[in-house]
């Protein structure tokens, strides 16, 4: 069970949402045309994986193959695999935090750009996990936001801000308000990402929908 901090809770921040697919620079392209969104980075391969981000305002949506996931090899999926927050701070503060909050946690993927850590990741699916940049990442942020606004939230005229919702039970001592933009709905039969608009009505983006199996798409008017 969870127990008491020692220090305040650290601010997890979401980052970017994880599609996994075998055709991620297909998928992204269909995206990114769809709505008329800019790339928060091209086609990036590794060894590792192959990966290509959209920009949606406030987070990146990544789509990636995977060859080897966080370090393990033939675990790929072929859906909604993940949801990553940035901390302020270090990730082995952040790391310490969540142990005495009874939370495991592991490193995953070192490069020279980032390191990753997993929040469970054997017992919560899609996975949590956190990001810590090695790089000063200010001016590549102040690109994706002149970007962002520069097409005017793309044809859906999107605000910026989405949220997840997972198919599923909340897991056992994370309280619904532990993650920004992150809820469980036992109730849900596929995950949703919920995209807010600045003037379109809500409604079924079925233009994505049919892009991937076990993830919805909607539009929501921007929250006040």
């Amino acid at each position: 069970m969870p127990q008491s901090p020692l220090e305040p809770k650290p601010r997890f921040r979401l980052d970017h949402i994880m599609i996994e697919t075998d055709r991620p620079e297909e998928v992204a392209r269909a995206f990114s045309s769809a709505l008329r969104l800019p790339y928060a980075w091209p086609l990036m391969e590794s060894a590792d994986y192959s990966s290509i981000g959209v920009n949606v305002g406030d987070c990146n949506l990544e789509f990636i193959q995977f060859r080897k996931r966080f370090g393990e090899p033939g675990t790929a999926r072929q859906l909604l695999s993940g949801v990553c927050y940035t901390i302020n701070g270090q990730l082995a503060d952040a790391m310490a935090w969540l142990g005495h909050q009874g939370f495991a946690c592991e490193l995953g993927e070192r490069s020279q750009a980032h390191t990753t850590m997993t929040l469970e990741k054997d017992r919560i699916f899609p996975t949590i996990f956190f990001v810590q940049y090695h790089f000063d990442t200010s001016g590549w942020k102040q690109r994706l936001a002149e970007e962002f606004c520069q097409c005017q939230g793309g044809s859906l005229e999107l605000s910026g801000q989405c949220r997840v919702e997972l198919a599923g039970t909340s897991p056992d001592g994370i309280p619904g308000d532990f993650f920004e933009h992150l809820t469980w709905d036992h109730q849900r039969t596929k995950h949703r990402i919920v995209l807010e608009s600045s003037s379109v009505d809500p409604q079924p983006l079925l233009v994505l929908n049919d892009l991937f199996q076990d993830v919805e798409f909607s539009l929501e008017p921007r929250l006040a």
